[in-house]
């Protein structure tokens, strides 16, 4: 890839930096076909690994921006000084090397200014912390690249949005960063519907806006990632671990206080076309489900079913919806009852009116164990499910598929959190379990799958095969 415009110099680029839609070169729909500025701002984001190269990504865009544009003026953001001396000022000096631009020749950098300057074009950069972040205010700037803005207010990107009119340039903001987890405020504005979903509420329309997120995996660096990602796993323990997900793999995710950190949505979710009971034409041999009552909170339902041939577990289906009458509760379970021959539903004991009226549907509707324990003890709910999602089948294949139409499940395991204990006080047992029904309702379903297993194992009966749709 050529960054000069006055002299051709290629650049080796990779995996998320590289190709026309990489990192480095996509323009969106800032500019138009003959490459003029249509007004209309784009917003990137890398969420990278440690070492996986995002901000040599960010370094290059940068370069790109500033000889591409004369005339530009654009600011480059990092949380504190430390870091900007310590790595984002060092890897900027090295992309501009790489592009053939001598220091004192090709740039000027003043450093008690914190200005870059290109003499010959006239762009220029400042540079920046968000540590006083109303000392943002005030220039007219074309682009800005913040990173690691994991250590950055929100209101400082608001701030650099609010910066971005200079006028006759494709306005645009990068971002190179580790991720922090889903409450940070990144998560927010690059998977607003995920975060919409996760804590009800929904950001503001964004217009003509766009917004584009990747993914740098620190293995992926050709640039001595392998090497670096099998030295942290030692520390990390294993792939699936949730700091190895953040800090190898650029996962946003919730690590403080996860009531399931063995949960990891690319291992547990997985297409029904690689399950291996689909692949070996077996059915499930029973199937379950669990239902959490709600009104205003959702009302939710798990469906699970058990292979007994290969000991393995399969979440095969879910509803999750607020506002639902009582009768169209029972309904929407007749109907999945009749979908999937589901053998039980383990309902909330805490709602016995609901239960009974299920029953009087012809729903087969009974309570469930409602304790939900601790991750040590498999005996109760929140065990049972650690337990679960750690299982392994006959001949050591994956115990626990989850079906990816089942994205309530998937994302509320993600973000199921302790509360916070308070000072002085031991941290309590039971996990909060607002916005959790979806949760809750797998709780259900797996300690009654397993009241099931035990009673058939100790009769020494074989499960029918049924058809789980």
């Amino acid at each position: 890839m050529s960054l000069g415009f006055f002299m051709d110099v290629e650049v080796e680029l990779f995996g998320f930096q590289d190709g026309a839609e990489g990192f480095v070169q996509y323009d969106g729909v800032s500019v138009d076909a003959e490459g003029h500025p249509t007004g209309n701002r784009i917003f990137l984001m890398v969420a990278g690994g440690m070492g996986s190269g995002k901000t040599v990504g960010g370094a290059f865009r940068t370069v790109r921006y500033l000889l591409e544009h004369p005339g530009a003026q654009i600011m480059i953001v990092a949380p504190t000084y430390p870091m900007i001396i310590r790595a984002t000022l060092p890897t900027l000096f090295w992309a501009l090397d790489k592009a053939g631009l001598q220091r004192n020749i090709h740039y000027d950098y003043t450093d008690t200014r914190k200005e870059l300057t290109l003499p010959f074009n006239g762009s220029r950069a400042w540079v920046v912390t968000t540590e006083h972040p109303d000392d943002l205010r005030g220039p007219t700037i074309a682009a800005f690249w913040m990173d690691e803005p994991r250590g950055s207010p929100e209101y400082a990107f608001q701030l650099l949005q609010g910066r971005l009119r200079q006028q006759g340039y494709p306005l645009q903001g990068w971002l190179t960063t580790t991720p922090a987890g889903k409450r940070n405020w990144m998560f927010k504005y690059f998977f607003p519907e995920d975060y919409a979903f996760l804590e009800g509420e929904a950001l503001g329309e964004k217009g003509q806006d766009e917004y584009k997120a990747y993914r740098a995996l620190t293995k992926d660096n050709p640039f001595g990632g392998v090497q670096l990602h099998q030295s942290l796993l030692r520390s990390y323990g294993s792939e699936r671990s949730p700091l190895a997900r953040q800090e190898l793999f650029g996962e946003f995710i919730v690590i403080e206080g996860a009531v399931y950190p063995d949960w990891n949505s690319s291992y547990h979710v997985k297409d029904v076309a690689t399950w291996p009971t689909t692949q070996a034409g077996r059915k499930c041999g029973l199937v379950v489900a669990g239902v959490d009552f709600g009104f205003e909170n959702p009302f939710a339902i798990e469906v699970e079913g058990y292979d007994s041939e290969t000991k393995t577990r399969y979440v095969l289906d879910e509803y999750c919806k607020s506002h639902i009458e009582p009768d169209d509760q029972a309904r929407i379970c007749l109907w999945l009852q009749r979908r999937h021959n589901i053998d039980t539903f383990y309902c909330d004991a805490t709602n016995p009116t609901m239960i009974r009226h299920l029953r009087s549907w012809g729903v087969r509707a009974v309570r469930a164990k409602n304790r939900k324990g601790t991750q040590a003890d498999p005996t109760f709910g929140i065990g049972a499910v650690t337990a679960a999602l750690n299982s392994k089948g006959r001949e050591g294949i994956q115990g626990l598929y989850v079906n990816p139409k089942c994205k309530h499940l998937a994302l509320q395991m993600e973000s199921y959190t302790e509360d916070a204990p308070k000072e002085n006080r031991e941290k309590p047992e039971e996990p909060r379990g607002h916005h959790y029904d979806a949760c809750d309702a797998f709780r259900y379903a797996e300690t009654g799958l397993l009241r099931h297993i035990g009673h058939n194992a100790r009769r020494g009966v074989r499960f029918v095969d049924v058809r789980y749709g």
